[in-house]
């Protein structure tokens, strides 16, 4: 080991991918049809692709692909405390556990449970922006105290422009254009 467990987060996608597992295990249900069944058809999804390892098991590490609109729909809901449409799809308990800042990584970014969150001040105010965040670009982001959800999608794998939504896009275009 390089250091105690806990000194320091390293960021590691095994987690998401041992979870789907653990769920597939107890359902009994192929993750991709659980994650249909749950996630998929209530917010009414109309496309999406989940990686597959070579024994045909969801990676769930990443590499999941979403058209715009329904990448949208996760930080909605998220952005609704869980409810789509009426339909509670998530607890508000793990919408808040899941947010949560644990641990930091890097000197702007905080990792939760799949959610990253950054900090941005708007109008003098602090304000939380919680993300899942893709490889490329790809982001599906919601700012509670302004009542915003934003997506974008690129394709500038492994290259550090992919953040330029956080650092450049976020805070000096969007932002600023929100009225209250």
């Amino acid at each position: 080991m390089l250091r105690a467990p806990g000194a320091q987060a390293v960021y590691c996608s095994i987690n998401p991918f041992l979870a789907s597992a653990v769920l597939s295990r107890v359902t009994g249900k192929w993750f991709p049809d659980l994650a249909w069944e749950l996630v998929g058809e209530p917010l009414q999804m109309s496309r999406y692709y989940l990686n597959l390892t070579p024994q045909g098991e969801a990676y769930m590490g990443g590499g999941a692909y979403f058209r715009a609109r329904d990448f949208l729909k996760l930080a909605q809901l998220y952005a609704n405390g869980g409810v789509w449409k009426g339909r509670r799809v998530v607890s508000e308990a793990w919408i808040r556990e899941s947010v949560k800042p644990r641990f930091a990584i890097g000197t702007t970014t905080n990792y939760g449970y799949l959610w990253w969150t950054s900090e941005y001040t708007h109008k003098g105010k602090r304000i939380l922006a919680h993300m899942a965040s893709g490889n490329g670009g790809n982001f599906s982001i919601f700012i509670p105290d302004l009542d915003l959800v934003i997506v974008s999608t690129g394709g500038n794998y492994s290259d550090r422009a992919n953040f330029m939504m956080l650092t450049e896009i976020i805070p000096k275009y969007i932002l600023p254009s929100v009225v209250d």
